[in-house]
C-alpha cells in the first residue's frame, strides 16, 4: 500500500513539501498521463557548459586528462598577445 500524505497550500498557491522528505533545493513536477495527479521528484540544475561537458565521453576524458596534468604540475604557460 502506497503511503499517503496530506499538504495544505496557501492563498499564494504555495505548499510545504517538508513532510515529503524535500528540504533545500529543486524539484521537478510532472502531471501523471491521465490527468490523476502530479510526480514530484527531486531535481539538479545543470548549466548550457555542464551539458556540452557530459554531452560526450571524450569531452570528459579529456577534462579529467587536463586536470590530471595540472595537479601533475604539467602546465602550458600562457602567452601574452
Amino acid at each position: 500500500m502506497s503511503k499517503r500524505i496530506e499538504l495544505a497550500i496557501d492563498k499564494q498557491g504555495r505548499m510545504s513539501v517538508g513532510r515529503l522528505g524535500l528540504s533545500e533545493g529543486f524539484v521537478v513536477a510532472e502531471e501523471m498521463e491521465d490527468q490523476s495527479g502530479w510526480v514530484i521528484r527531486p531535481a539538479r540544475v545543470m548549466t548550457q557548459a555542464d551539458l556540452d561537458i557530459h554531452s560526450s565521453p571524450s569531452n570528459l576524458s579529456d577534462l579529467d586528462k587536463g586536470l590530471t596534468e595540472a595537479a601533475d604540475g604539467r602546465t602550458v604557460p600562457s602567452y601574452r598577445r
